[in-house]
Parts: structure tokens; C-alpha cells; sequence
């Protein structure tokens, strides 16, 4: 047997034995997918947030017959409420994510981590704002760098994402749903809970 043949066995056997390890501790429970969720935002400086295109919108379009959807890496405040959240987001009242925002309120939000191999992906209904006390409530310091005037900015709107459905891999909080790394477990909110709809 060559070294190579060697080394490919003992690969395979490697992975073999943690597959096995990982399908003995995996937990897909409500619980568990929460704490993950926590985790993962709570780690994730920055997200992405994905809209669809508005249809005749010239918001910094590039060709206003593209149909595909927009994404851009936005800075994230997450407001929890027990085992709840709200995502909320600064941005310029001017941009295409409100412009789509208005046009469909149906967004994506993504957030990956190759450290516990795992990936969030959250579907919910995006609302902008324009109040005064929610812009000051919502606003990071740093995004002066963008809006000069603070806060108070005329062109400062914050956008609030309230998700109703969740898809969750998480190989280092044992998230881990059969097919084995291949279909993520799915959450739904119901009736304001949140429930496992998919093993």
C-alpha cells in the first residue's frame, strides 16, 4: 500500500470518527438553536442584508432591467427581548436598500462564521424610520465618519428587520440536522414564538 493510499484511509477514518462524534451530540432543539443564534450575532460585526429590486427604481441602480437582488455589508444593532430580536440598521435615507425597502419589505439576512463552521440565515419584514428618538436609539458612534451632523443627520433613517423565519447550521453548537451538513434546521415565528418546523 503506497503512502498516499495511506494517508487518503486515515483521512476518511479521521472523518468517519468525527462524524460519528458530532451525530451522537447533536441537539436540535429550540433552545439550543437560540443559544446559536445569540451566539452568532453576538460574534458578527458586520451581516448581510439582501433586497429584492424595486422595479423602475433609479436608486443607484446600475441598469435599472437588472432583476437580480442587492446585498451590501451593513454594521448591525441587535435589540433582544428574551429569547426575541429586532434587527436594526443605519443607513442613508437615499439609498437603494430603502428604495427596495418601500418597494418590498421582504429582506434576507446573512451571517456566516468559518470558526464554528456555521451559517445564520434570517428571512423578515424590514419597516424605515425616521423618528427622531429611534435614530438617536439606534446610532453607533462610529457612523459619523457618514453622517457628520450625528444622529440628526437629514439623511439618517434607520431600518428595523423583524424576522419570521430562520434556517441555522452550527457544527460547534451541534445545530447539525440530516441530511448530515447538507439541510439547515428551520425556525418560524408563530403566534410571537418561535418553533423548530423542520428536523
Amino acid at each position: 500500500m503506497s503512502i498516499q493510499t495511506t494517508l487518503t484511509s486515515c483521512k476518511r477514518a479521521l472523518m468517519n470518527s468525527y462524524k460519528r462524534y458530532k451525530l451522537k451530540r447533536t441537539d436540535l432543539s429550540l433552545g439550543n438553536a437560540q443559544k446559536s443564534i445569540r451566539h452568532l450575532l453576538g460574534k458578527s460585526r458586520f451581516v448581510f442584508v439582501v433586497t429584492q429590486p424595486s422595479a423602475g427604481s433609479s436608486a443607484n441602480a446600475i441598469n435599472p432591467e437588472d432583476s437580480w437582488c442587492s446585498a451590501r455589508m451593513v454594521q448591525p444593532i441587535v435589540q433582544w427581548h428574551e429569547d426575541d430580536f429586532t434587527i436594526w440598521v443605519g443607513t442613508s435615507a437615499g439609498s437603494r436598500k430603502v428604495a427596495e425597502i418601500m418597494h418590498n419589505p421582504c429582506v434576507t439576512v446573512t451571517v456566516g462564521s468559518a470558526s464554528a463552521t456555521a451559517n445564520l440565515i434570517i428571512h423578515g419584514r424590514a419597516t424605515v424610520h425616521r423618528d427622531a428618538q429611534l435614530r438617536r436609539q439606534y446610532w453607533l458612534p462610529e457612523w459619523r465618519l457618514f453622517f457628520p451632523a450625528g444622529s440628526g443627520s437629514e439623511d439618517y433613517c434607520v431600518i428595523a428587520i423583524e424576522p419570521v423565519r430562520i434556517e441555522l447550521m452550527d457544527f460547534k453548537h451541534n445545530v447539525i440536522p440530516q441530511p448530515f451538513g447538507l439541510r439547515p434546521l428551520q425556525l418560524e415565528r408563530t403566534r410571537q414564538q418561535w418553533q423548530v418546523v423542520s428536523l
